[in-house]
């Protein structure tokens, strides 16, 4: 389904939970199921200018990955931020007892960087991220390097609302993301042979 089609009618955000690591989140689901959308087709895929990273210098399993985005998924990701606000603004005493939060939206921008899309991602265990390559088939392992000039089709859950002090956000999570390589071409000229 386009992203322009998506309605939010049936979304709803659950009550806040805490796990064991003290991250405080409220799961996001539509009629009881988890959302999970394709963000892009794969004739318009994303590019990200820093890969798949860790925060800081720490090596872990859960990674983050920047998107540049295209103009229906900027759309998409305003409207997806409004509906948050208006539902936080909607359910504040029960998410959060009337205390008020600062929401952070889905695009963010650095400096004079163009924003971006943040998607978390597990790269082990049973929730691990699967990736395809352009003729759909699964690739064994994930790729070394995915940055441009690499392309990428992600499909994503939208999987909570996290809290961390007095901000909230969306967490978008990558379930699978296909990864194309640009066509390669020989850079070298047909030549005449020497006599």
């Amino acid at each position: 389904m386009p992203l322009s089609e998506v309605t939010f009618n049936n979304w709803q955000i659950a009550d806040i939970q805490t796990s064991s690591k003290g991250a405080r989140s409220a799961s996001i689901s539509e009629n009881g199921k988890p959302v999970v959308l394709q963000l892009t087709s794969v004739s318009e895929p994303l590019s990200t200018p820093f890969g798949i990273s860790s925060f800081g210098q720490e090596e872990t399993t859960r990674k983050s990955l920047e998107l540049r985005w295209t103009p229906e998924l900027e759309a998409f990701l305003r409207r997806l931020d409004e509906w948050a606000k208006g539902y936080i603004a909607e359910h504040g005493d029960r998410l959060f007892r009337n205390k008020p939060c600062e929401y952070r939206d889905c695009l963010q921008q650095r400096g004079e960087y163009p924003s971006q899309v943040r998607c978390k991602l597990n790269m082990a265990g049973t929730k691990a991220c699967r990736f395809w390559d352009q003729h759909k088939e699964r690739m064994a392992e994930a790729p070394c390097d995915v940055r441009a000039p690499c392309e990428l089709v992600p499909i994503v859950q939208v999987k909570n609302l996290w809290v961390m002090h007095k901000e909230v956000g969306i967490t978008l999570e990558c379930t699978d993301l296909m990864y194309l390589m640009p066509e390669q071409r020989c850079p070298f000229e047909e030549v005449a042979p020497f006599n």
